[in-house]
C-alpha cells in the first residue's frame, strides 16, 4: 500500500473557499439570502420540490416530526438498522419507535414488516435510504404514503431516483444530511422537502424559534419551535459543492461499479443486490461477509494495510439505551442483527482512483485468506 486510503473524504476545491470569503467579507452570517439561493439550487435537484435547509439532518427529522402533531401515545415506525438519530428523534418527540427489520437486498426497510407495523397508533413511518440505496421502484413508497404520513430519510440518497422521481420526494416529508460523508457537505446540514408549499412554510417557522414565516415587523411566534437554522456560511458551502454534483455522483458511481465487478470474485464476500442492480448513488458501499468470519478482526487487519474501514451501520434495538427501555431484542431483527455484525463498509469517495479501488480489494483478499 503505497499510501493510506480514507474510508470518506468530502471532496472540496478552492471555489469553495472562495464562496466562504464571498460571505464572510459581506458580514451577514445568519440565515439570510444565501441559504434561500441554496434551497433554490436544491429545489431544482429535487424535482420542484419546496426546500427548507436546517442545521443538520438530524434537525431535519426532528422537524419534520414535528409537523405531525402527533398525540403523545404514537407510534412511528423507523427500521431497525440505520444511525440510531433516526430512532432517538422520535423518542426525544415524546413518540414510540416502533422497529421493523430490514432486507438485506439494500439494507433499508423491509416492505412487508413496515406495512404489517402499521396501526392505530401509528402516527407516521420514516423510510431510510441507507447508504443511498433506493427500492426497485416507488410502489411500495406510494401503499405507505395512501396510508400513513411518510417520511424520507434521504441522508444518504441525494441524486439517486426510485421510479424516475428523485428520492425524498414522494412522501409527505423528505429530509437529508449535508454532513461530510455525505454525497456533498455544508460542513454540517441539512434540509426538509416537500411538494407542500404549505407544509414547507410551517417547517420554516420551526426551523426559526416558531417565527411566522416572512414576518417583517415586531417578531410573533406562531408555535414553540427550534433553533435549527443553517447557516450563510454553511449554505455557501453547499452551493459551490451543488455546482460539482453531478460529477461526485458520476465519479462514485463508476468507483462503486468496479468495486461489484472485483467483489464478486472475493470468497466470503456477499454484495447486495442494490449495488449489483444500480440503485444507488454509492454515497457508502458496505457488503455482507459470511457469518463464520469476524468483521472487526477484518477492519482490524486492513487498518494494519492502510486501508481504512469501519462497520456498516447500527442496530438500535442492540444499542443500551434501547435496551434498557424495551429490553433485549432477541431473535426480533435477525437481519439487522446480521448488517450490525457482518457488514463491513469500504472506502468510497470521489478522491479514490481506480487503482485505490484495486488496492482495497486486494488487501481485503489478503486479510481474507
Amino acid at each position: 500500500m503505497t499510501r493510506p486510503i480514507a474510508l470518506a473524504r468530502p471532496a472540496l476545491a478552492l471555489e469553495d473557499l472562495a464562496a466562504l470569503h464571498a460571505v464572510l467579507a459581506s458580514g451577514q452570517l445568519v440565515q439570510a439570502t444565501g441559504v434561500a439561493a441554496f434551497e433554490e439550487a436544491l429545489s431544482k435537484v429535487l424535482d420542484g420540490a419546496h426546500v427548507a435547509a436546517v442545521s443538520s439532518g438530524t434537525s431535519a427529522l426532528q422537524v419534520a416530526l414535528l409537523t405531525l402533531d402527533a398525540p403523545p401515545d404514537a407510534e412511528v415506525v423507523v427500521p431497525a438498522f440505520t444511525f440510531p438519530c433516526v430512532a432517538n428523534v422520535v423518542w426525544l418527540a415524546g413518540l414510540t419507535p416502533r422497529l421493523v427489520d430490514i432486507s438485506l437486498d439494500d439494507y433499508g426497510p423491509a416492505a412487508d414488516e413496515v406495512l404489517a407495523a402499521i396501526g392505530p397508533q401509528t402516527a407516521a413511518v420514516i423510510w431510510v435510504h441507507q447508504l443511498g440505496n433506493v427500492p426497485a421502484d416507488a410502489a411500495v413508497l406510494e401503499q405507505i404514503a395512501r396510508r400513513v404520513p411518510l417520511i424520507e430519510d434521504a441522508a444518504c440518497s441525494l441524486g439517486t431516483r426510485i421510479g424516475g422521481r428523485a428520492s425524498g420526494t414522494i412522501g409527505r416529508l423528505g429530509c437529508t444530511s449535508f454532513h461530510p460523508r455525505k454525497i456533498i457537505t455544508t460542513g454540517e446540514g441539512g434540509a426538509v422537502f416537500s411538494h407542500d408549499a404549505a407544509l414547507i412554510e410551517r417547517v420554516r417557522s420551526l426551523r426559526n424559534h416558531g417565527q411566522a414565516p416572512g414576518d417583517t415587523g415586531w417578531l410573533r411566534f406562531e408555535r414553540p419551535g427550534l433553533n435549527a437554522r443553517l447557516g450563510e456560511l454553511n449554505a455557501a458551502i453547499g452551493r459551490s459543492q451543488l455546482a460539482s454534483l453531478g460529477y461526485f455522483l458520476e465519479k462514485r458511481r463508476r468507483l462503486g461499479r468496479r468495486y461489484v465487478e472485483q467483489l464478486a470474485q472475493v470468497a466470503g464476500v456477499t454484495v447486495p443486490s442494490a449495488y449489483r442492480e444500480g440503485r444507488t448513488n454509492f454515497q457508502g458501499l458496505a457488503v455482507l461477509l459470511d457469518p463464520a468470519i469476524d468483521r472487526d478482526a477484518v477492519i482490524q487487519g486492513l487498518g494494519a494495510r492502510g486501508v481504512e474501514a469501519t462497520l456498516g451501520g447500527y442496530s438500535i434495538p442492540h444499542q443500551p439505551a434501547y435496551v434498557q427501555r424495551f429490553g433485549p431484542p432477541g431473535d426480533r431483527y435477525p437481519n439487522a442483527t446480521r448488517a450490525f455484525r457482518h457488514a463491513l463498509a469500504l472506502p468510497l469517495h470521489p478522491g479514490l482512483d481506480d487503482a485505490d479501488v484495486d488496492a482495497v480489494v486486494a488487501a481485503l483478499r489478503e486479510v481474507l485468506s
